[in-house]
């Protein structure tokens, strides 16, 4: 059996000496007692990093640091929303190292996004390792680019987030990095919190997603983890002459992801967002509040021409609500919105009852995404004889006229993108609080398309791209020719 280095009991002074006498007689002991019980301590005196262009400092803490690895120690859970370049990722590995020095046989277990990230974090391991004093330094029985076991049986491991490597180990202390870029955070998490005494989660924002969910369950106070918010201005070194000149040469979404001001910003303008949050902001002063399904934001009248767009459901509670969006087609502004929770029957009988209480001059096209749902729709909209329904002719697709819009990787691509030039160049007025709130968090991903985060919804942007499309093209042929298209 193997003996720590550090005892977490004070060193016992000879009868009529006081421990203070026995320190100064026993100096070694006196820093051995010291570092025993306080990790910040050994952090400031004892750890050395190596920066990215090589050289080597002393870590020495500023106070929000010393907070957060006394909060590493103390607290079993924390989960830290940070900026880059700030030095939690030392910190972690130095409590690591910290930690292993109290016990025997404990088991540290570092999870990164790639392969790449968690080889670094053994390696900062092994650098703080090589730069602790001898008596203090552990000699490694194996040691390799991604494990490291001592002679005192702790073990160090780090592998890419995967979900496997959690779920088939205990450990005493795990730290998951950069978690909001995992594509199995999810799972990941889930899965881990059995399994340790200590678990850290720390990472930038990357849009709406697992992390962001967890970390505000930490800050309301609905999980046990304790939260931890680091800005830029979290480094004393940096200023707005700082800031300004790293944003000069960094898009707005990938400063937000690295270096963000406030927490909420940080998550909305980070990612891979489609739509501009500063574009989105310009058309906040358009909101209009009106409660109910069915919301009408602006007159209509003789002569207008409105685009229709639907994006079905099934109707059931807890899953996809239904959209409906009216927009001017002469203007661009959104005349009505209706979203809930209907079957698609009745979303016909909804929106041909509507239609019926226009004025007699206006004209009007309905397009209906008729994927799913969209089939129904569609099939009693011709029960009940609703005239000027959208058929496809776009031209990506080869299709002979069927009814209703069919949306594929191709077509969601041209609406989107459509309406995406359009919020960009203020081509059209959004009334809608809740379709802007959709907008804030519609993000691309890594294959190309683009989707709401996990556990969000986009049907508002669906219908309203759907309609913003048929004010483009289907329009001219219903003005020119009228009827169904």
């Amino acid at each position: 059996m193997t003996t720590a280095v550090m005892t977490q009991q004070t060193a016992p002074a000879r009868p009529g000496m006081s421990l203070g006498a026995y320190y100064r007689a026993n100096p070694l002991q006196a820093i051995k007692d010291r570092i025993a019980h306080d990790p910040v301590y050994f952090i400031k005196n004892c750890v050395w990093i190596q920066r990215d262009d090589g050289t080597e400092i002393k870590l020495k803490l500023w106070k929000w640091q010393e907070d957060y690895v006394w909060s590493l120690v103390r607290n079993k859970r924390n989960m830290a929303y940070k900026g880059v370049q700030i030095g939690v990722s030392w910190i972690n590995t130095a409590v690591e190292v910290w930690l292993e020095m109290q016990g025997d046989n404990r088991k540290f277990f570092n999870l990164s996004k790639n392969e790449t990230d968690s080889m670094k974090l053994i390696r900062k391991i092994k650098f703080i390792h090589s730069r602790l004093k001898p008596w203090m330094r552990p000699k490694y029985i194996k040691a390799n680019d991604s494990y490291i076991e001592t002679s005192r049986g702790g073990i160090f491991e780090s592998y890419a987030a995967t979900g496997d490597n959690v779920r088939s180990d205990n450990a005493y202390y795990i730290f998951i990095d950069e978690a909001a870029f995992m594509r199995r955070f999810e799972e990941i998490f889930s899965s881990s919190q059995s399994r340790a005494k200590h678990i850290s989660v720390a990472s930038s924002a990357f849009g709406f997603n697992h992390f962001r969910l967890q970390y505000y369950n930490a800050k309301r106070g609905d999980s046990i983890y304790v939260p931890h918010f680091f800005n830029w201005r979290s480094d004393p070194t940096r200023d707005e002459a700082w800031y300004k000149d790293t944003a000069s040469v960094m898009s707005r979404a990938k400063m937000n992801q690295d270096h963000p001001e406030n927490e909420e910003d940080g998550f909305i303008q980070s990612g891979n967002p489609v739509f501009d949050s500063e574009h989105v902001k310009a058309q906040e002063k358009n909101i209009i509040a009106i409660d109910g399904r069915w919301k009408q934001y602006t007159s209509i009248k003789d002569g207008m021409t409105l685009s229709i767009g639907i994006d079905p459901s099934f109707g059931v509670q807890g899953g996809d609500p239904y959209a409906v969006q009216v927009i001017d087609a002469n203007t661009g502004e959104q005349v009505a919105e209706s979203s809930g929770y209907l079957k698609p029957d009745i979303i016909a009988h909804e929106v041909d009852i509507w239609i019926k209480t226009l004025p007699a001059g206006v004209k009007y096209i309905i397009s209906v995404e008729r994927n799913n749902h969209g089939h129904a729709v569609l099939l009693e909209f011709k029960h009940l004889g609703t005239k000027n329904i959208y058929h496809d002719k776009m031209p990506v697709r080869k299709t002979n006229g069927e009814p209703g819009f069919e949306t594929t990787k191709d077509s969601k691509k041209i609406i989107i993108d459509g309406l995406e030039e359009a919020i960009r160049k203020g081509e059209t007025v959004i009334h809608s609080r809740e379709l802007l709130d959709e907008m804030f968090i519609y993000q691309g991903d890594e294959r190309g398309g683009t989707n709401a985060p996990d556990g969000y919804h986009d049907d508002r942007i669906m219908a309203y791209a759907i309609a913003w499309h048929n004010k483009r093209y289907a329009l001219r042929e219903v003005c020119s020719g009228g009827g169904v298209i």
